[in-house]
């Protein structure tokens, strides 16, 4: 039975109204705290890839223009070759005359001329090299800026993930109910708005269920909850309610740091339950009367929006099944926000006359409707 107070117990639900689950199980996780990252670091870093992007393009433009430099060089260098191979055989096969010297001296100066275009050549590839060496440069510099960069932005999301999450308020459900997909549900009502937990504890009374309550509401405050789904262990057979309901308000008359909910234990549908429902009914009507005098819980009847057929309850052995659960969930949802809307509306007239609030308290205070035992629910003050 888990004593200790964490949000980040939480229970393994099935997915099958008819099949139990195991046990409670629990995964022991640790909240990072967030990280204070600036949105001008971001922005700074952004400016920075810009820059170096400007950088890696003057340099591309440079690249282009010295290969075409080289290829025209290169294409003179094929030119000038040629021209020495022509003059040179010309040499060769006529006789040595003042022509054939002129021809000479014109392959020496067509030589002279190849060995500067070579040597601008070697120049020219000497820059292209120094130019990719630079591109490379800036490439790695704008790969790891833009790593930096993601990673920061990254780091600045989870941050703030993080920090929505810290800042939500919590909520917790304590039940006996392993027949439903509780905390699934809820997380379909409630997730976006509230850190959730769910404390299931099979197979134990109302006594035990609140046994450790206290350290589980250790860190909650006036804007958190706790539902007490209360199960039908107790209502197998006869037994003294008015002593489970004086021990359910002394327990909980004992934690008005919070607002607690308690969803009154629901009917079975199917033969031979009559008696296990005359059990639930003076119950919830027990508990009723003891909390519309004492005033230590917010009462939902859970009751009050089923339909009596197989679409809500369990066709083998009656009970509720997770259709039904969703109707109870959505009316405990309605009852939240009504709960905050009346705090909002009352804090705001709190310097209103005792007469208008008393009008503002008794206008959302809900009453059973005709033809019910319990009410809908009753807000605490």
């Amino acid at each position: 039975m888990p004593l200790h107070n964490s949000f980040d117990c939480l229970t393994v639900d099935s997915d099958d109204d008819d099949s139990s689950c195991p046990a409670t199980q629990r995964d022991s996780r640790c909240t990072k705290s967030y990280l204070d990252i600036d949105l001008n670091d971001i922005e700074i870093l952004r400016k920075a890839i810009l820059e170096l992007q400007n950088k890696l393009c003057i340099k591309d433009k440079e690249l282009e223009n010295q290969q075409v430099t080289n290829f025209a060089l290169k294409k003179q260098i094929n030119k000038y070759e040629t021209q020495i191979k022509e003059l040179t055989q010309k040499y060769k096969s006529s006789p040595k005359t003042t022509t054939n010297n002129n021809t000479l001296k014109h392959v020496s100066e067509i030589s002279e001329m190849l060995k500067a275009v070579k040597s601008k050549i070697s120049k020219l590839l000497e820059e292209l090299n120094n130019i990719n060496q630079d591109l490379e440069l800036l490439s790695r510099e704008i790969s790891y800026t833009e790593q930096t960069n993601n990673n920061n932005a990254r780091d600045f999301r989870t941050s703030i993930k993080n920090k929505t999450r810290l800042e939500k308020n919590k909520m917790c459900f304590l039940s006996t109910n392993r027949n439903n997909n509780i905390l699934s549900i809820a997380e379909q009502f409630f997730s976006k708005d509230y850190n959730l937990c769910h404390y299931l504890m099979p197979n134990v009374d109302l006594k035990q269920l609140l046994k450790g309550i206290g350290s589980k509401l250790a860190n909650f405050t006036e804007n958190d909850f706790c539902v007490i789904l209360i199960g039908h262990q107790d209502f197998t057979t006869t037994r003294d309610y008015t002593d489970i309901i004086l021990h359910l308000r002394k327990t909980l008359q004992e934690h008005y740091n919070t607002n607690i909910i308690i969803c009154l234990p629901t009917f079975k549908c199917c033969y031979n339950t009559s008696m296990f429902n005359q059990r639930i009914e003076h119950f919830n009507s027990l508990l009723y009367l003891d909390n519309i005098s004492q005033e230590y819980a917010y009462l939902l009847d859970s009751n009050l929006h089923l339909e009596y057929d197989k679409t809500m309850f369990n066709r083998r052995n009656g009970v509720i099944n997770n259709n039904g659960m969703r109707v109870v969930f959505t009316h405990l949802s309605e009852m939240i926000n009504g709960i905050l809307s009346y705090y909002n509306t009352f804090s705001k007239n709190s310097g209103n006359n005792t007469e208008n609030n008393q009008q503002l308290e008794n206008s959302i205070t809900r009453t059973p409707p005709p033809g019910t035992s319990t009410p809908h629910c009753f807000f605490r003050v």
